[in-house]
């Protein structure tokens, strides 16, 4: 299988990921990353890194891969 992985980062303030949101933003990606079969990693200090990690079956699954692609937008 191939893995594909995206990560987006800030050196901003930080959060912490497992207090309550009152958004959708996280809470959007995290539906879109399992919807297609994949993990969302988020690391929050001062500075933020989120990261999706996607395994794929078929060398050329253009679709899942274009879909995951979209993930970071909110």
């Amino acid at each position: 299988a191939d893995l594909l992985s995206l990560t987006i980062a800030d050196n901003g303030k930080g959060f912490n990921p497992d207090s309550p949101r009152s958004g959708f933003g996280l809470t959007g990606m995290h539906k879109r990353v399992s919807g297609l079969g994949g993990k969302l990693h988020i690391q929050s200090h001062p500075g933020t890194t989120i990261t999706a990690h996607f395994r794929f079956k078929r060398k050329y699954d253009v679709h899942r891969i274009e879909a995951a692609c979209t993930v970071f937008q909110f």
